[in-house]
């Protein structure tokens, strides 16, 4: 079963995938743009942003530094006059005063964090991982098959784990389990079951359940798709109770400081198509298991767009009712 783990962390939220969104903005394009912003500004910095609920199941402080390593080695390789300065956030506060403030020059959110941001602090989405051809993902609800359990009102008062970011009101999961049981008339998350966790490793959310040990669990339809082709008796112990739309987990987003470059953000969306033209996109590619990179458009937070202000309307009425 350790074997699961370690293959499925490559699907969603790799502790490489944003070295990967980094160097894909840098494409030869994005890097003769940067360097033209390196030439004006004495500092010599290409600042980014992350936001650490993207990082699941990682030491961030491994993680940054191997980011900021690899980079500044490809800059270096480039013979580009830039150093990286990769930031971290493990709070949301302290993300949106750096934003506000114009620390940095691309952030990487989850799209939950974006649509709460997106009205105060002018950031562009420029692009989106792809995996097997698409950048959504959708969640599954999965129970023993011999629980007796087969929807929402059968688990009140039982035990449930979610794999996801630690941050429960951006989680896509979370809140897609609690407008689940809001729309249906059933009490609200902590209410409805006798105990809620929340995990950043899909192991530890999927065993317990597959042992008897827990009454349920939520993981993304991916996971659980590869779950079953690796170990067969996976699927055949649990089943499906319910799943959700397909929504966009994360984005890549220009801040002030790169908007108004019009020239350096055409360029950075255009590079990022190139990437498997070169034998270290092609590796990076390979690292990641990814497909490709794609521009961001509009259409694809439309199903985040509706399921957060669906929530949160519920949420507010069932506030007032009781």
């Amino acid at each position: 079963m350790a074997g699961i783990y370690l293959k499925m962390r490559s699907l969603m939220f790799t502790k490489y995938y944003f070295l990967f969104l980094i160097i894909f903005g840098l494409g030869n394009a994005g890097i003769k743009a940067q360097q033209k912003l390196a030439d004006e500004d004495s500092g010599n910095k290409f600042n980014v942003g992350i936001s650490d609920q993207l990082l699941l199941d990682i030491n961030l402080a491994d993680a940054k530094a191997t980011m900021q390593i690899l980079l500044d080695k490809y800059l270096e390789g480039e013979n580009i006059n830039l150093k990286s300065n990769v930031t971290i956030a493990n709070n949301i506060e302290a993300l949106e005063r750096k934003l506000i403030n114009k620390e940095f020059d691309v952030i990487n959110l989850l799209t939950t964090e974006y649509l709460k941001f997106k009205n105060r602090i002018n950031l562009e989405p420029l692009l989106v991982q792809s995996f097997n051809g698409t950048g959504f993902f959708s969640f599954v609800l999965l129970v023993r098959k011999d629980s007796g359990i087969r929807d929402l009102n059968d688990l009140r008062d039982k035990d449930i784990k979610i794999f996801t970011n630690k941050k429960r009101e951006y989680s896509i999961p979370v809140i897609w389990l609690n407008y689940s049981l809001i729309k249906q008339k059933l009490p609200k998350i902590d209410n409805h079951f006798s105990r809620v966790t929340i995990t950043e490793n899909a192991n530890m959310a999927v065993l317990p359940v597959f042992f008897n040990n827990a009454s349920a669990c939520i993981i993304s339809s991916e996971t659980f798709k590869l779950m079953n082709e690796l170990n067969p008796q996976i699927g055949n112990e649990l089943e499906i109770i319910k799943q959700s739309p397909e929504y966009l987990l994360s984005v890549s987003c220009s801040t002030p400081n790169i908007i108004e470059s019009v020239d350096y953000v055409k360029m950075i969306v255009e590079s990022s198509s190139n990437l498997k033209k070169t034998n270290s996109g092609r590796q990076l590619l390979a690292i990641f298991k990814r497909d490709k990179v794609i521009p961001f458009k509009k259409e694809f937070l439309k199903s985040i767009e509706e399921l957060v202000s669906e929530h949160d309307r519920l949420n507010i009425n069932m506030s007032l009712e009781n």
